[in-house]
């Protein structure tokens, strides 16, 4: 294996070739639109893919259509392949570097070491102080069928028993943690006809696009990313399974 200079190849395209070009995934175009996509993500980390891409709609179309491929040859061990060894090239390059120390220092070091995650308990105060009350929810009353709705709702926001005053605290707790959250408001109507909010977090928001239309800001393009359960396998005595599904 040829050692590798530690700076070589960082720049943007010419990194995602060398780190992923040699990907083995059955077809040389999915090898080449890896490149692609790792290359335009690369040249801009902080945006959306549809951002990378300059809203090129050949490139995100893609871009979709190579991570709802669901083949064998793109799992993730396989993908990362060619970086841990280009990474490992690069290591060759570099003298060794000798560490010593006893097996019973290292233990004593580390039942000595505390950890105040002063970073959460922040979190938790400022979540404390938005609901240090009860919040104040009005739904229109008598028996009329927007009451009824409102007031299952209130009782039960995403259909799994949670309350809306504790959905609307879930959502702070990922807006103050992380800077963003987002809920999905659906509709059930197999059984119970009613509508219900889904809560997801940012990792599960994988893309969006905002454009301009009539002067206002409408959101065009939205993409979440969600595991589901299948129960029927589960029920005929096979393992459950579990695929993804993007939105």
């Amino acid at each position: 294996m040829v050692a590798l200079d530690v700076e070589s190849g960082l720049d943007a395209p010419g990194w995602a070739q060398q780190e992923f070009g040699d990907c083995e995934l059955g077809d040389p175009r999915r090898t080449r639109r890896l490149v692609k996509i790792v290359g335009d993500q690369a040249a801009q980390p902080s945006g959306s893919y549809s951002q990378a891409a300059g809203g090129n709609r050949h490139d995100l179309k893609g871009y979709y259509r190579f991570l709802n491929s669901g083949r064998q040859e793109l799992d993730p061990e396989r993908l990362l392949q060619t970086h841990r060894t280009q990474t490992i090239r690069r290591m060759k390059k570099e003298p060794p570097v000798r560490c010593v120390a006893f097996l019973g220092q290292a233990h004593a070091y580390r039942a000595r070491a505390s950890f105040f995650n002063a970073t959460a308990r922040t979190a938790d105060g400022y979540l404390g102080l938005l609901f240090r009350r009860p919040p104040f929810i009005k739904v229109p009353e008598g028996a009329n069928g927007l009451g009824k709705a409102m007031r299952a709702f209130i009782n039960d926001a995403d259909m799994l028993g949670t309350s809306l005053a504790n959905y609307a605290r879930n959502v702070a707790r990922e807006v103050i943690g992380v800077g963003r959250a987002g809920t999905l408001i659906d509709w059930e109507g197999q059984s119970e006809n009613r509508v219900y909010a889904s809560l997801y977090t940012a990792e599960n928001m994988l893309n969006w696009r905002v454009e301009r239309i009539h002067g206002r800001n409408v959101l065009t393009l939205l993409v979440l990313h969600e595991a589901v359960r299948n129960i029927g396998e589960e029920e005929l005595g096979g393992a459950p399974g579990v695929h993804v599904n993007f939105k």
